[in-house]
């Protein structure tokens, strides 16, 4: 390891790629992201994995096509939420992403029931148990770091920052262009995330693909954004390097 590596904290060289809503009905969705991925970061990509998409199991032949998918093209597992969506509507948050923000509004004894399910399928599928937690449309509703670690999971990726246990947070600035509903959202989403790095520049970039990106035209966007990260001297990195308690980050 050169010197100027270990002295620069992780988080003033680092960024990370992730896919969100990693599921059986949008394989050829997520093939086409890895693609156009593989040869920029090759599998240095995290798959937020939904283990019962809108209340369907991961089984048979879909299971055994979604596991080759996910270890051939990725390095890390999270859960990402259980079935991604609320049984019904409870406000402007559940309107605007077509009720995907599934632990909005929650009791805390069924965000316990499906984390803990969700944990243990993924790890069933996977052979390894997921180490961190992406709630759908970033609505956290009742899962707290304390809860999702009692649980059996290490750390929290919200929008603005990665949670973990026994350190201060990881400031993040996402760039996500699967606003729910309308398309055109996808244009405030990129420019979020540019707000949020010119406000924090300390801050981890992360780039968010969805499978819906392909349709919409957005997945050309979020590679030249990773282009551009990778040209500025930043590498790609999991969410796991960062939940270390003992990893220097960028004050």
């Amino acid at each position: 390891m050169l010197q100027s590596e270990r002295t620069t904290p992780l988080g003033a060289r680092s960024f990370h790629v992730v896919v969100h809503d990693v599921a059986p009905p949008f394989l050829g969705e997520i093939s086409t992201i890895l693609g156009e991925l593989r040869p920029l970061v090759g599998s240095r990509v995290s798959a937020g994995v939904v283990p019962r998409w809108h209340g369907r199991p991961i089984e048979g032949a879909e299971a055994a096509a979604l596991a080759r998918l996910v270890r051939g093209g990725f390095d890390e597992v999270l859960l990402h939420g259980w079935e991604h969506r609320q049984r019904r509507p409870s406000g402007i948050v559940s309107a605007l992403t077509l009720m995907s923000n599934e632990f909005g509004g929650l009791p805390f004894t069924s965000a316990i029931a499906r984390v803990v399910d969700g944990y243990e399928r993924l790890g069933a599928l996977f052979g390894k148990a997921p180490a961190g937690f992406i709630a759908p449309a970033w609505d956290r509703g009742p899962a707290t770091l304390r809860m999702l670690r009692a649980c059996g999971l290490e750390f929290y990726v919200g929008m603005t920052a990665l949670e973990r246990d026994g350190a201060p947070s990881v400031p993040l600035s996402t760039w996500s262009w699967d606003s729910g509903a309308v398309a055109q959202l996808g244009h405030l989403g990129h420019l979020a995330g540019n707000m949020m790095f010119a406000m924090r520049p300390r801050s981890v970039p992360c780039v968010v693909f969805h499978p819906s990106d392909v349709a919409r035209g957005f997945v050309a966007r979020g590679v030249r954004l990773v282009r551009s990260l990778l040209a500025s001297g930043r590498r790609p990195v999991q969410f796991e390097d960062l939940a270390k308690p003992d990893i220097p980050l960028a004050a």
